[in-house]
């Protein structure tokens, strides 16, 4: 159907494919979030156009809970328990991912 030598019939169906997965989407976003998004016209025009917001931007609108980094958070949700982050394409330790990849900086 999306064949790219093929006549362009399968467009129609990727936009009417693409709207019903946004329109799922917006769905469960406002039922999941409960009362904390405000039910306005311009809260659901911003999420119904995909618009990327600010982190603040998103606790304003009932998006996210709270703010901040993955430390504070886990340190905060789990009392005692460590998180380590590996950086993948940076250092010494990751050219075995950079040869795979064919990244050579």
């Amino acid at each position: 159907m999306l064949h790219p030598l093929a006549k362009p019939v399968g467009l129609a169906w990727v936009k009417a494919t693409l709207q019903t997965q946004q329109q799922a989407l917006l769905s469960d976003i406002l039922q999941l979030r409960g009362g904390r998004i405000p039910r306005s016209t311009k809260v659901t025009k911003m999420l119904s156009q995909g618009q990327v917001l600010l982190a603040s931007q998103s606790l304003e609108l009932g998006l996210v809970d709270a703010l901040g980094d993955v430390h504070t958070v886990v340190h905060e949700e789990f009392p005692g328990r460590a998180i380590s982050l590996y950086e993948v394409w940076g250092g010494q330790e990751s050219l075995p991912m950079r040869r795979l990849s064919g990244l050579w900086l």
